[in-house]
C-alpha cells in the first residue's frame, strides 16, 4: 500500500511539473488557446491571423461575422482587402490582416484549389507545420496556434529526441523509452495536451536542446530543468 502511495505521489507531482513546462512552452511560442466552433481547420488558420496582438474572443466574434458575410473560403479569396477589413472591427492592423488572409487562401486555391485544407487532415503535426510555413504570410507564432490547437486534425508521435528532452527535465525516467513516454504523458496531461507537449518538445529538441552542447542559457525551461542546473 506504502509503495502504490509512493508511486502515486510521485505520477502527481511529474503530471504538476509537466503541466508547468508545457504553459512556459507556450508562453515562449506565444500560443494560446485558438478554438473555432465548427472545428474547421481553415477557421483555424484565419483565426491564428486576427488573433495575432488582438483579443482571442474578439477576433472570434470576427471570424463568426465574416462567415455570415460571405458564402465560403473562396468568396473571401477573391475579395479585396479593403472590404474585408470592414468587418475587422476592433481588431488591430485590419488591413494588413485581410491581406493576409486574401494571400494565404490565394496561395492554398494556387497549391491545391481545397480552401478547406482537407488534403493536410491525418498529417503528423511536423508535416502541417511546414506546409502552412510555406503558404506565405504566417509567422511562426500563428502556426504554432493552429498546430497546437488542431490535436483532432494532426498526429505527432515521440521520437528520440522528444524522449531525450523528457529525461534531461526529469518529467520521465532515465531508462524511458519514447513510447514510454508516450504512454506517461498522456496519463500526466490528457490526450490533447500530451500532443501539444510532445510538439513544444520537438521544437525544443531542434532549436536549443541539442544532444550536445545545448543552449540552455536561451531555454524557456532552463531555470526547471535539473540537467540545466548541473551544467550537463
Amino acid at each position: 500500500m506504502t509503495t502504490m502511495k509512493t508511486s502515486s505521489r510521485r505520477a502527481q507531482a511529474s503530471g504538476k511539473f509537466a503541466g508547468k513546462c508545457l504553459a512556459l512552452l507556450k508562453k515562449e511560442a506565444g500560443a494560446r488557446n485558438l478554438r473555432t466552433a465548427n472545428g474547421d481547420l481553415t477557421s483555424l488558420v484565419l483565426l491564428a491571423i486576427i488573433a495575432r496582438g488582438s483579443s482571442v474572443v474578439a477576433s472570434r466574434k470576427v471570424l463568426d461575422k465574416i462567415k455570415d458575410v460571405f458564402v465560403d473560403w473562396n468568396e473571401l479569396r477573391v475579395t479585396r482587402a479593403g472590404q474585408i477589413a470592414f468587418y475587422l472591427t476592433d481588431i488591430r492592423d485590419a488591413r494588413q490582416k485581410a491581406r493576409t488572409m486574401t494571400d494565404v487562401l490565394g496561395n492554398i486555391f494556387e497549391g491545391t484549389h481545397d480552401l478547406c485544407l482537407h488534403f493536410l487532415e491525418g498529417a503528423s503535426a511536423e508535416e502541417a507545420r511546414d506546409c502552412l510555413r510555406g503558404l506565405g504570410g504566417l509567422t511562426d507564432e500563428m502556426v504554432t496556434e493552429v498546430i497546437l490547437a488542431s490535436h483532432s486534425f494532426f498526429h505527432m508521435s515521440a521520437d528520440t529526441d522528444v524522449a531525450r528532452v523528457a529525461r534531461r527535465l526529469a518529467i520521465i525516467g532515465k531508462n524511458t523509452t519514447p513510447g514510454g513516454f508516450e504512454r506517461d504523458i498522456v496519463e500526466f496531461l490528457g490526450e490533447e495536451r500530451a500532443y501539444q507537449m510532445t510538439f513544444l518538445l520537438k521544437a525544443l529538441a531542434e532549436s536549443v536542446c541539442h544532444m550536445r552542447a545545448p543552449l540552455c542559457d536561451e531555454c524557456a525551461l532552463s531555470a526547471s530543468c535539473q540537467s540545466a542546473r548541473a551544467g550537463e
